[in-house]
């Protein structure tokens, strides 16, 4: 992916702009998002092509980026970094359409998942 925007969302500022940093030399928009109630904003008034989330996140008893995506009509795959190995990846699953993708806790499996991802084929 040259170019498009993607939602960041972690646990803590700390852990946001860590996955933030990865992304520094890249040609890419990024949204950061603290809150789930931030992001789900961003997702309502912003094209975004993919959420990365820190899978701390994703433990919280208030998530729910799937089911407010499938509420909204959206369609937006979702990347949990270093979730594979947490569990994280069970409990949330890919649901009518959208996409759970897990990539190790690696700043470069991290960018090349980015540069091969191709909105079309991981969304539909």
């Amino acid at each position: 992916m040259d170019t498009g925007r993607l939602l960041i969302v972690g646990k803590d500022r700390d852990s946001a702009y860590a996955i933030r940093n990865v992304f520094e030399s890249e040609r890419l928009e990024l949204e950061l998002a603290l809150h789930l109630d931030v992001a789900k904003t961003i997702l309502t008034t912003r094209h975004v092509d993919l959420i990365v989330l820190d899978p701390a996140v994703c433990m919280n008893k208030e998530f729910d980026l799937i089911d407010f995506q499938l509420d909204h009509g959206l369609v937006i795959p979702l990347v949990l970094v270093g979730g594979e190995s947490t569990g994280v990846r069970r409990r949330i699953r890919s649901k009518k359409g959208i996409k759970v993708h897990s990539v190790p806790a690696d700043g470069f499996k991290l960018l090349d998942f980015i540069h091969e991802f191709k909105p079309e084929t991981l969304s539909a």
